[in-house]
């Protein structure tokens, strides 16, 4: 899959299921917000260190389609 439609994708994603980034961390498990990332992420965000992860939400506003 192209890298820009990648970011797309998620953008997309991130912006309709913001509550993910916004719960807190029980809440994630207990109403298994888990099950909405597509698949095929999972083996991309692997690949993420703990600290990218933590700066998705603070990053999220900075990023936009052109």
């Amino acid at each position: 899959m192209e890298y820009q439609t990648k970011i797309e994708e998620i953008i997309q994603f991130l912006s309709r299921y913001r509550i993910i980034i916004e719960s807190h961390v029980t809440a994630v498990y207990v109403q298994d917000y888990f099950s909405q990332v597509p698949d095929d992420w999972y083996e991309d965000l692997e690949n993420w260190s703990f600290t990218e992860i933590l700066n998705i939400h603070q990053n999220l506003g900075k990023v936009g389609k052109t």
